[in-house]
């Protein structure tokens, strides 16, 4: 199969009906277009085109194969022209899936304006506690606590999760139990009020 710089190089240079205004729309050398004109020609096994000083010219070979690659051609600039305008513009369906806990009005309130800022986003959220195979379920994007077991996945630490436990000071069982099963934990009185003990841990 030919090389498609090549024939899209053909394609230029039959329209401009010449080598020199073809290279210039390309930003290529003269002495490239002329080389990949040759390299083009060597592999189809026919002569494409006629060189004089002063034009180039299709030979019958080269008017068919013109005709063939134009429609190919212009849909592969179609494809690239719909590609970047995508990286442009956002568009299309977003797979999510969230942890139960965020299934609250914050994190709703968030997914409703970034809809309104992104109108061609479409969201498709899955709000469970399960650590669902992004491959397998074709999820774009996951919200998780705790830690990554899969390392090809690619992730960003988007926060820390706190949690406490709380007990009275009177009770001396508590604070047993609180450095009996969890050792590493911090204990501390609170500063006046209640004078409860609050343990914390980060997730």
């Amino acid at each position: 199969m030919a090389n498609l710089d090549d024939v899209l190089i053909f394609v230029k240079v039959a329209q401009f009906e010449g080598i020199s205004r073809a290279a210039r729309s390309l930003g290529m050398p003269i002495s490239t277009v002329s080389r990949r004109l040759s390299v083009l020609e060597s592999k189809l096994g026919v002569s494409l085109l006629r060189r004089t000083t002063r034009r180039v010219t299709l030979t019958a070979q080269g008017r068919e194969y013109l005709n063939q690659c134009r429609e190919p051609l212009t849909l592969l600039e179609e494809a690239e022209r719909v590609l970047i305008l995508g990286q442009q513009t956002p568009e299309g369906m977003l797979r999510i899936s969230v942890p139960v806990i965020l299934s609250q009005e914050p994190f709703l309130d968030f997914l409703s304006g970034f809809l309104k800022a992104q109108p061609r986003i479409r969201i498709d959220l899955f709000i469970t506690n399960l650590f669902l195979d992004l491959v397998a379920e074709n999820l774009d994007v996951a919200i998780r606590f705790g830690e990554l077991e899969d390392s090809s996945v690619v992730a960003t630490r988007i926060g820390k999760s706190v949690r406490y436990v709380v007990g009275f000071p009177a009770n001396p069982r508590f604070r047993r139990l609180l450095e009996s099963e969890i050792p590493a934990f911090e204990v501390e009185r609170l500063p006046g009020g209640s004078g409860s003990l609050e343990g914390s841990a980060v997730a």
